[in-house]
């Protein structure tokens, strides 16, 4: 494949020339996926990609409670919140709970934040929020947070609450101790399931606490429990750009 000065192009001008006529064309004409996920607003049908990805959707699918743990850009967390809105799309759920502590990279304070807990909490689970507008669309998405269908919530304030008839992602796990993640397990209902994803390798509390993952810990204590899927993803499950992988391997 050629450039217009008629020379080879290298895998990032590709990338980058796939990505303007997608945008000047809005949608992907991709054939239908029959292991796809969810179909988006724009048309793009999101499936798993690798081998463990397929154990990831396969797990949530069929078990109470799924951890996926692993390395940076292996979509964790967007194949947990493409599930979690198909479901919601099915009305499978009533709601889908979005679970995040209130902890920056790095652990540094944000400092005071002004406005109602929705506004504090947005920079926080502004990820998750943009994957789901990425998969319905603002408008949707907008439907879904007045009617309360969709609720972004810290971790702090899920304490005495229950997870009844709702799927519950619950992102950045290696940032809550044992006993937070405890907390948040004993939440779950009837009709409910939770999907727990993190990376160990990125935790941004003080370093006093970095000893006590909750995320590893429950890993190994819920293991051999029914209903309990535990995935690790690997570096061959990236899916961001191949410099990703590099990176990782030379930290490693």
């Amino acid at each position: 494949l050629k450039n217009p000065e008629n020379e080879y192009l290298i895998f990032d001008e590709l990338d980058s020339l796939i990505d303007e006529v997608i945008k000047e064309t809005g949608e992907y004409n991709y054939i239908a996926d029959p292991n796809a996920i969810i179909k988006t607003h724009k048309g793009v049908y999101i499936s798993p990609r690798t081998e463990n990805q397929e154990l990831f959707v396969d797990s949530m699918r069929s078990n109470v409670i799924t951890i996926c743990r692993g390395v940076a850009g292996t979509g964790k967390s967007a194949l947990a919140i493409a599930v979690a809105v198909s479901y919601l799309l099915e009305n499978r759920f009533d709601k889908l709970l979005l679970v995040r502590p209130l902890t920056t990279v790095g652990g540094k304070d944000m400092g005071f934040l002004p406005g109602s807990l929705d506004e504090k909490y947005g920079p926080y689970a502004s990820p998750l929020i943009q994957t789901i507008v990425d998969l319905i669309g603002e408008t949707k998405y907008n439907e879904w947070i007045k009617a309360k269908k969709i609720i972004p919530t810290p971790t702090a304030f899920v304490r005495g609450d229950n997870f009844k008839d709702s799927i519950v992602v619950i992102d950045e796990a290696q940032n809550l101790s044992e006993s937070e993640i405890f907390t948040l397990l004993t939440r779950i209902c009837h009709n409910s399931k939770v999907v727990i994803t993190g990376d160990e390798s990125q935790d941004d509390r003080k370093d006093k606490y970095k000893n006590d993952s909750g995320l590893s810990i429950i890993c190994d204590k819920l293991a051999d429990i029914d209903k309990i899927g535990i995935v690790t993803m690997k570096i061959v499950d990236i899916q961001r750009h191949g410099i990703v992988k590099n990176i990782i391997e030379a930290f490693e």
